[in-house]
């Protein structure tokens, strides 16, 4: 039952103590499910859906701008093509040194 309500973020790994203490961060609020619903729930009653569908739409159309614009780069490789807002891609200049070789 204990193991339901904790809570292991990266920041509190460096003050975990041995299992027969106990935690008191894993009781608090701050780290409940609820209390991060609140925390979405006041955001979304303060800006409005609105505002949170502008600015989704917004970071999806500058992914997708992104990956345009390193597809056309000598010097970056797309890895995935852009889904939602995130892009994954590398620094790849492999195209560049071949088209250097070949001019000397």
């Amino acid at each position: 039952m204990k193991g339901t309500f904790t809570e292991k973020p990266e920041y509190l790994r460096d003050i975990e103590g041995n299992e027969s203490e106990i935690n008191f961060y894993d009781h608090g609020i701050e780290l409940t499910r609820r209390f991060r619903a609140l925390k979405f729930y006041m955001s979304i009653k303060t800006f409005g859906l609105k505002a949170f569908r502008k600015a989704i739409t917004y970071n999806i159309k500058l992914a997708e701008q992104t990956e345009d614009y390193l597809r056309k780069s000598n010097t970056w490789e797309v890895v995935s093509p852009a889904t939602l807002a995130i892009i994954n891609f590398r620094y790849h200049p492999i195209s560049g040194k071949l088209s250097r070789q070949t001019t000397r």
